[in-house]
């Protein structure tokens, strides 16, 4: 007679997860967290701390490598179906961006589990995942209801129609602020800006337009503008004998104050909302995310993750992010239909981002004559799925004519990703010339010991990925000391310029003191660094290693956005959670002098000078 297996692997939602806990206190058992809500993870950890929390991070990134080409290739044959290209390409699932949306992420964890079903033999006690997102929980429950050595506990149907209801219960309210901030930066930008778009375009010739992204940084002083994103591209272009016209994004930061510090500079200037009509606000706003035959849609790898599809149905339902999109799309049409003619070239920064393909995809409708040239100015790793495309996807994907990469890693790494190679080209590292520039000493940094060690935490253009480190940080070093010596260790966080500490940090879970928040340039902080921790992913590493900076990089229970990309020479510690004690004491307390490889070795290999007789060649072209 065959004996029951062994239930080994419990899954339950958070709303259970307390009570399956003290049933399970006779045995031994342990327990991790499947989800994206940070702070429910610090309540469960509090809650759950009379057991051991597994950390997940390593095996789940083994799983992400394995599903990256497979993922890609699903979403670009679901992409391959859709009528209407200018609704698909407004849906963040359709550049599938893990910084965007979280559907890589919660394909990865179901794959992740499965595999732990499978070889439910082989664990250690009771493990309890707790499974938080609903749609994730009752996609696990179809699958593993059969399957032995699994125990479901509940059926996720209260928590997957509660967060069903709450996003179409959004929809109108998303709606409405959408009407709502169409019609005030229609209105904003007649009053600052009184001028039509075509008066930028008062002089003889066709121009090149110039995509610039706006902020405070932006407006270096009175009469001064500086892109920080394409540096001296400007003046680049200038030279090449281009006239350029800067052109501004759909939304302009009105708290900011940015409207009013643009007024200076408007001769020079494509405001983009100038071109806004009320009928397209309208369009806009009420259109409606779509995945055409959803419901058909094939298994991932063997798994049916079609709930996941409806989750990211809902949730760009209930967003502003396709209204604002599709408004951007139909701005740039008018845009091109009443001053195309003018514009010869349009050069933008690449990140192959959905407002990239609109763009794209306008211009091949009311322009085509138009040549559009991408940058990639800011770093490309393999986990970078918004520049990796399916086999055949370049084929009716909106894209450049032309992709500059700043530097060889990033041009592999495009070629790597399925870009295709013909349009791809090496200008140089215009954001890093003060890393490139002729002339530049080697640097071997000497660090002398100093009190307090100072520990400089760059964060990433992430929200999730930000709080977690943070959070995991903070529960690591609960003493402004190293364990068991008497070293003083002061944490500096440096938030990214675009994502300030104060809009994702929850003001009622203040820092220790030992922790301080700084807004200083990174340059600053990194000359008065011992040793910096990072989540990827940031450009602040290469910067760190080329200053001299010991660089730590932090993998938690999340995915690891540089994926495995590292360069010979470069010096990078990785740590987790149960490593992070001895890897920063291992490199605050070893001999008092850390001489770091110099940077001319290996800089090269990342970041190009800047070439300007390629960008020659490419507006001639």
């Amino acid at each position: 007679m065959a004996h029951p297996a062994r239930e080994a692997l419990w899954l339950v939602t958070p709303r259970t997860a307390e009570a399956t806990a003290a049933s399970l206190s006779a045995r031994a058992w342990h327990w991790c967290y499947v989800g994206v809500s940070p702070a429910r993870r610090q309540r469960l950890t509090q809650r759950l701390s009379i057991a051991r929390r597994l950390s997940v991070g390593e095996e789940l990134n083994r799983v992400a490598q394995d599903l990256r080409q497979p993922f890609v290739e699903w979403i670009a044959a679901i992409g391959a179906r859709q009528r209407r290209q200018a609704t698909w390409w407004s849906g963040r699932p359709a550049s599938r961006s893990p910084l965007q949306t979280h559907l890589f992420l919660l394909v990865c964890y179901a794959h992740l589990i499965v595999r732990w079903a499978a070889r439910f033999e082989t664990l250690e006690g009771v493990r309890l995942v707790i499974v938080d997102d609903p749609w994730l929980f009752r996609l696990l429950r179809r699958a593993l209801k059969a399957a032995p050595g699994v125990r479901v506990i509940g059926r996720g149907i209260v928590e997957a129609s509660s967060d069903a209801v709450r996003w179409l219960l959004r929809m109108p309210v998303a709606m409405g602020y959408a009407l709502l901030g169409g019609v005030l930066s229609f209105g904003l930008a007649r009053w600052y800006f009184p001028r039509p778009i075509e008066g930028a375009f008062d002089q003889h010739g066709p121009a090149t337009l110039l995509y610039t992204w706006l902020a405070p940084q932006c407006f270096a002083g009175p009469g001064r503008f500086h892109d920080p994103h394409t540096g001296r591209l400007d003046e680049v272009l200038g030279r090449a004998g281009q006239r350029v016209v800067r052109c501004t994004p759909l939304k302009i930061g009105i708290r900011m104050g940015l409207l009013r510090r643009l007024q200076p500079f408007a001769s020079q200037w494509l405001v983009t909302p100038r071109a806004l009509q009320l009928g397209d606000v309208v369009r806009a706003s009420v259109n409606r995310w779509t995945i055409d035959g959803w419901r058909d849609t094939p298994p991932l790898e063997a798994l049916d993750c079609r709930l996941l599809l409806w989750r990211e149905l809902l949730q760009e339902w209930g967003s502003l992010e396709v209204a604002g999109y599709q408004l951007w799309y139909r701005t740039m049409k008018r845009v091109l239909r009443r001053v195309g003619h003018r514009i010869a070239c349009i050069v933008y920064p690449f990140e192959n981002q959905p407002w990239e393909k609109l763009l794209c995809l306008a211009v091949r409708e009311d322009a085509p004559h138009v040549r559009l040239i991408g940058y990639q100015h800011a770093c490309v790793t393999p986990m970078s799925l918004d520049h990796q495309l399916g086999r055949s996807e370049a084929s009716w994907m909106p894209l450049p004519d032309v992709i500059v990469a700043n530097g060889p890693l990033h041009l592999m790494l495009l070629r790597n990703g399925g870009l295709p190679a013909d349009r791809l080209i090496n200008g140089g590292a215009l954001r890093y010339e003060h890393l490139t520039g002729r002339g530049r000493p080697p640097t071997t940094c000497v660090r002398t010991a100093r009190t307090p060690r100072r520990i400089l935490v760059a964060l990433p253009l992430s929200a999730l990925h930000s709080v977690l480190l943070l959070q995991e940080l903070v529960e690591a070093f609960p003493q402004p000391v190293l364990d068991g010596t008497t070293v003083p260790l002061q944490w500096i966080v440096k938030g990214h310029p675009d994502l300030p500490v104060s809009r994702f940090w929850p003001r009622s879970s203040r820092l220790p003191p030992w922790f301080t928040v700084s807004g200083q340039p990174l340059s600053s902080l990194l000359s008065d660094a011992d040793l910096m921790v990072y989540a990827p992913p940031t450009t602040s590493r290469w910067e760190a290693a080329a200053s001299g900076v010991p660089v730590v990089r932090y993998l938690g229970d999340w995915l690891d956005l540089d994926g495995v990309v590292g360069i010979d020479g470069e010096q990078l510690a990785v740590c987790a959670r149960e490593t992070v004690h001895s890897t920063v004491a291992r490199l605050l307390l070893q001999p008092s002098t850390l001489a770091s490889v110099p940077s001319a070795a290996w800089v090269p290999r990342i970041f190009s000078p800047v070439d300007e007789q390629v960008w020659s060649e490419l507006l001639r072209g």
